[in-house]
């Protein structure tokens, strides 16, 4: 067995913990840099994207050929036990190969294989190289405190503090059941959300409603009191500031002006109204950036909607803004500003207009037949 050096030693480490080099008790490899030749049946061809579930879906991998695959796999072949690591990209994430099906991966993936006479638990090394120990590793060669990409040579430059084997194995159980019950929870959450959605289709189109309101809708008529109306009749639309992510901090400044950033609406405000009581990260321009002379500024009730997605069904998420107070906000990049001119509907409502598939789908098949 390998020891840890004596001058890893000066760790203050628990009783039996060792301190070692990445490079002493693994062997690192990555993927083929050359895009290979893709078919519709074949050996499986993994990429970052493929790893970051629970399990892999098969019917969303590449495939290549079986003699390509030989010819990548011929230096460095990924077994069952090895560790997927990926380092281009979405770096930091890794998978233990529990499987028996053979793949090839490409320059994205890292390959770490243990070596044979290090006793490490490949269940717990798999829970440390996720671990936000690993991510300070990751980061310590980084001066802007993000990293895009791995290099070879600085995966095994990582240092990992090691246990004897059996704690290893009993830190390895405890947090796989703790992974067991967080994906069952997770599964749970991912079925309410679809009941959730399910029921906001009917109520929003009418075909399922509160008795003390009247007549649901049947075929294609309206249900009982509803009206079809255009947006711009109810709504104006307000100026954005189109600022770059680049132009945006989260960190606290003296009179803040705070600009809703297309990115943020459909990655990180959780819930379809933006209470500014509870949201904490939202972005404000730096001290640096010149201010347009005329701004509009946001007042409860208005209702931000993004222009871009990276598919169709994201284009028109949305959010109301509530609790503003004295704060000054603005639209961002990629936003448009709707504020109802004259109140013809409910605070708190307005955030799910475009939740409503019938609305969202207007402008996207405008989108469509125009191109």
């Amino acid at each position: 067995m390998i020891t840890a050096k004596k001058e890893d030693r000066m760790h203050h480490l628990p009783d039996g913990w060792e301190n070692h080099l990445f490079n002493d008790i693994v062997v690192v490899k990555d993927g083929t840099h050359i895009t290979p030749n893709y078919i519709k049946e074949g050996i499986p061809f993994l990429r970052v994207s493929d790893i970051q579930t629970n399990t892999i879906n098969l019917n969303n991998v590449k495939y290549i050929s079986y003699e390509e695959h030989e010819i990548l796999t011929k230096n460095c072949k990924p077994l069952k036990g090895d560790i997927l690591y990926s380092k281009n990209g979405t770096v930091g994430i890794a998978k233990l190969i529990n499987w028996d099906w053979e793949f090839s991966v490409f320059v994205s993936l890292a390959i770490i294989k243990i070596k044979a006479n290090v006793l490490i638990n490949d269940v717990f090394f798999t829970v440390w190289l996720n671990s936000h120990i690993a991510k300070k590793e990751i980061l310590k060669g980084s001066k802007q405190g993000t990293v895009n990409n791995l290099h070879l040579e600085e995966i095994k430059k990582f240092r990992i503090n090691l246990p004897p084997l059996p704690e290893q194995e009993k830190i390895a159980n405890i947090l796989s059941t703790w992974d067991n019950a967080i994906e069952i929870t997770e599964k749970l959450i991912h079925t309410k959300k679809q009941q959730k959605k399910a029921l906001m289709q009917k109520l929003l189109t009418g075909k399922t409603r509160f008795k003390e309101f009247g007549q649901s809708a049947t075929g294609r008529h309206l249900p009982d009191g509803w009206e079809i109306k255009e947006f711009g009749n109810i709504f104006s639309f307000m100026k954005s500031i189109p600022y770059s992510r680049d132009q945006l901090t989260y960190n606290k400044i003296e009179n803040p002006i705070y600009n809703i950033h297309y990115g943020d609406i459909h990655a990180n405000f959780k819930r379809p109204i933006l209470d500014f009581e509870k949201e904490k990260n939202i972005p404000i321009v730096k001290n640096n950036v010149i201010l347009p002379n005329n701004i509009d500024y946001l007042t409860d009730g208005d209702l931000l909607i993004t222009d871009v997605s990276e598919d169709y069904t994201g284009i028109g998420e949305s959010v109301e803004i509530i609790n503003i107070g004295n704060r000054k906000v603005t639209g961002g990049l990629h936003t448009f500003v709707a504020r109802d001119k004259n109140n013809m509907t409910n605070k708190g409502y307005r955030c799910y207009i475009f939740k409503n598939h019938k609305v969202a789908l207007e402008p996207i098949q405008q989108l469509k037949y125009s191109r």
